[in-house]
């Protein structure tokens, strides 16, 4: 048994560990994704292929704001610079008469605002839920998709500098600013809507979000608004559900969406306080990916509804899980130890068939051996057998209702065998293990069993309990092959037999083994 003081020790790294997962599941879930389903609104220094040709972009240009020109620098410019270039050229209010319109060139329309906001609903469904509703449910969500118009605007500076001082090598680098119209400045904005001096002394902040570096092609590259996304949330790819049977979405491969990745789907409600807000529906994996459409599998919660307005966004492109078990076995010399499992999903079809390449580590200890199994002369401390298996191996099985995956497996690895709690100087101890080695003719002593190859075949279920932790349990049957390494010569007929170890394949290695513990999916 393990040392309480190492039990505790493991048990407060496991809860640590837990509470690390559990915090990032915010993230994993609704992140920044809210209520915002119109278009998201961005003007940069320089023209690139994955804004302007963006279905969830509202591309302004290049030549509509005055930004910083994009140019080479031998050392790379740092954000806050460029936020105060941004702020000292009062850009914010820029953003705005782009767009309400220019109020020094004529008289505002609101219902022009809301004709332009409209237009700009990644979702087509809200149109229709909003011919379906009355006029005054009308008129408040025209008021709130033009408010989250005004709300969702960015702008993305780009530069090239040197990576290092003393380096040739140039690197693009982008960075993020949020044009921040909250709902004070939306008051504001109305009160002095035929007064184009009030809307000029309204002061627009823009607050720095992110930086990184740009990949190589990136002006052109599918991938980057979604690489970029990790940092800017409202950039996240999403679109429309197009139909439930088969389940359907808008996002697809010409926007950077990769087969086996996974999606959120969001419904929009009304919450007390009357504000529109999403709600995660379900979790679900793209299984079949064209040019105009991705399927779905719902892996998670309920199957989006025939309802109006839900909307499908791309939560990432991970395929990993890991597993941590606890195990059993039985037998006269029963064994207990864990399980650490990586599942790498290979492919989820249509109809829920799911496909793994499987890395797995395990750790037995077995029951202290009873008398005469290894010795027969009353010593009372004997050491105890240890394994340790490292595999690697195949899984397929099935995703079952959105809730839960069975699995069956089969590994196959190196495990390596060994006593412990032997000392060298405990002369007791090292008269009960030495073993006769034939090719020398000596006794000798070692506390290393040796090395066999190992199998494992068997079924895991799996079953949600707060997606992505789900609750697993497993059954498995291990053939082990006779260890490379033997240290006794039973036919010696020189050496009495009487205290001899009975050899490793003499051990009942071969057994069923039952695992539970826990599968966190990343």
């Amino acid at each position: 048994m393990l040392r309480p003081s190492l039990m505790l020790k493991l048990s407060r790294t496991l809860i640590l560990f837990l509470i690390a997962f559990w915090c990032s599941l915010p993230s994993q879930a609704d992140g920044a994704y809210s209520s915002k389903y119109v278009k998201v609104g961005i003007a940069s220094n320089l023209d690139v292929n994955a804004f302007s040709q963006n279905n969830n972009v509202r591309y302004l240009g290049t030549d509509q704001v005055m930004l910083p020109a994009f140019k080479r620098n031998d050392k790379r410019v740092g954000s806050k610079e460029f936020l105060n270039d941004l702020l000292a050229a009062n850009i914010g209010q820029q953003v705005l008469y782009r767009l309400i319109g220019n109020p020094n060139e004529g008289p505002l329309s609101m219902e022009h605002l809301y004709e332009l906001a409209l237009q700009n609903v990644t979702t087509e469904e809200l149109e229709v839920a909003m011919k379906d509703a009355s006029a005054e449910q009308r008129d408040v969500l025209k008021r709130d998709i033009s408010r989250q118009f005004l709300k969702n605007n960015y702008i993305f500076i780009f530069q090239e500098a040197k990576k290092k001082k003393s380096s040739s090598v140039y690197h693009d680098y982008w960075s993020a600013y949020y044009v921040d119209i909250n709902d004070k400045t939306i008051e504001q904005i109305f009160a002095n809507w035929n007064n184009p001096k009030g809307l000029a002394q309204i002061k627009i902040p823009i607050k720095f979000v992110a930086d990184g570096k740009c990949p190589a092609g990136y002006e052109t590259d599918k991938d980057f608004i979604y690489k970029i996304s990790k940092k800017v949330k409202a950039l996240a790819i999403r679109g429309t559900i197009l139909d439930r049977h088969p389940f359907l979405v808008s996002p697809a491969r010409s926007e950077g969406v990769p087969k086996n990745s996974r999606f959120s789907v969001y419904r929009t409600k009304v919450n007390k306080k009357g504000e529109y807000v999403a709600k995660k529906v379900c979790t679900a994996r793209a299984t079949c990916v064209t040019d105009t459409a991705t399927r779905l599998r719902t892996i998670s919660g309920r199957t989006a509804s025939t309802k109006k307005g839900d909307v499908a966004v791309l939560l990432d492109k991970r395929r990993s899980s890991i597993s941590l078990m606890g195990q059993y076995s039985f037998g006269p010399d029963d064994r207990w130890g864990g399980r650490f499992q990586y599942d790498y999903l290979l492919d989820i079809s249509p109809k829920g068939f799911v496909q793994y390449f499987l890395t797995d580590l395990d750790h037995n200890v077995y029951k202290k051996e009873p008398k005469g199994m290894w010795y027969n002369n009353g010593v009372a401390k004997r050491p105890r057998i240890q394994n340790t298996t490292f595999s690697l191996g195949y899984g397929a099985g099935f995703h079952l209702f959105g809730r839960m995956e069975i699995t069956g497996y089969a590994l196959i690895g190196v495990q390596c065998l060994y006593f412990t709690g032997i000392s060298d100087s405990d002369s007791e101890i090292e008269d009960n293990i030495t073993s006769w080695n034939p090719q020398t003719n000596k006794w000798e002593s070692s506390s290393d069993i040796g090395c066999a190859i190992n199998s494992h075949f068997g079924l895991k279920l799996s079953v949600n309990l707060w997606y992505p932790v789900q609750l697993t349990v497993a059954a498995d049957y291990n053939v082990a092959t006779k260890p490379f390494k033997l240290e006794d010569d039973n036919s010696n007929p020189n050496v009495d037999q009487s205290n001899f170890r009975i050899p490793m394949s003499h051990h009942k290695t071969n057994r069923l083994n039952l695992y539970a513990g826990f599968r966190f999916h990343f």
